[in-house]
């Protein structure tokens, strides 16, 4: 079965082929986080759940264009529907922001263990040089000096792990929040 067909059998689809995002919500406030009532729907922060499951469903489609269509069984009013479109763009706007900030820190820690990385391997190869010259070394200061060496290749290590297994989710999901924050949204009445 082709990836194009389980997609139409689980989802409903647009005429223009985009994928339809359905959630039922008993109320308005079931969108929102319940610790946020007083605050206008704009700033308001999404319920974890209703968060979760729309980025699974997203990532469930993997890349292929979407609309969401949110159906409110009450307290229903059509003024809250601008609202609540705005509320859910900002939220995944202010996502896609947080994840940004995480790539300055990844790209921080990747240029200071590089560093590090450089200057233990620098000081390694001027002590192994100097051993090699001296026949009387003790053995701790041998022992030191390897160490050394290893903590070097450690920091080269832990720089570039931090860079490919760091960076690439943090992309991934920068992608993800700004697809779901131009998204198509439909709010209406169960």
């Amino acid at each position: 079965m082709k990836p194009k067909d389980i997609l139409h059998d689980r989802y409903d689809f647009t005429e223009d082929d985009k994928a339809i995002i359905d959630i039922s919500l008993e109320s308005i406030n079931d969108l929102f986080n319940s610790f946020d009532k007083k605050t206008s729907f704009y700033k308001r922060e999404l319920d974890q759940d209703f968060e979760d499951y729309l980025i699974a469903s997203v990532r469930e489609l993997e890349g292929h264009d979407f609309v969401i269509k949110l159906e409110i069984e009450n307290n229903y009013d059509k003024i809250t529907e601008e609202p609540i479109r705005r509320a859910i763009k900002n939220h995944f706007r202010f996502l896609y922001w947080k994840e940004r900030k995480k790539i300055s820190k990844v790209v921080l820690k990747f240029v200071l263990l590089l560093i590090l990385g450089v200057a233990l391997m620098g000081f390694y190869y001027q002590q192994s040089r100097l051993m090699g010259s001296i026949d009387s070394i003790p053995m701790y200061s041998k022992i030191i000096i390897e160490g050394i060496n290893i903590a070097g290749w450690v920091a080269f290590w832990e720089a570039f792990t931090c860079l490919i297994f760091g960076f690439i989710p943090i992309v991934k999901n920068r992608k993800l929040y700004e697809s779901i924050s131009k998204a198509g949204i439909r709010v209406g009445k169960l």
